[in-house]
């Protein structure tokens, strides 16, 4: 037998819905305060998440 199945349509990952595919910049400026109290609050994922944010380009936008 042979199964095949499409792409994920929809994820959660750390409490958040993944990102649509291309809607990146939007789902992390939407987020980003959220990102910012957690990782405040010495969760290192998310000070790993701001790194990136921070320091990527594809991310310029948000930034803002």
């Amino acid at each position: 037998m042979v199964l095949v199945v499409g792409g994920i349509v929809a994820g959660m990952e750390a409490g958040f819905a993944l990102p649509a595919a291309g809607q990146d910049t939007q789902w992390t400026k939407d987020n980003l305060a959220e990102f910012r109290k957690r990782a405040e609050a010495g969760d290192e994922e998310f000070v790993d998440v701001l790194k990136e944010v921070e320091t990527r380009s594809v991310f310029k936008d948000a930034r803002g």
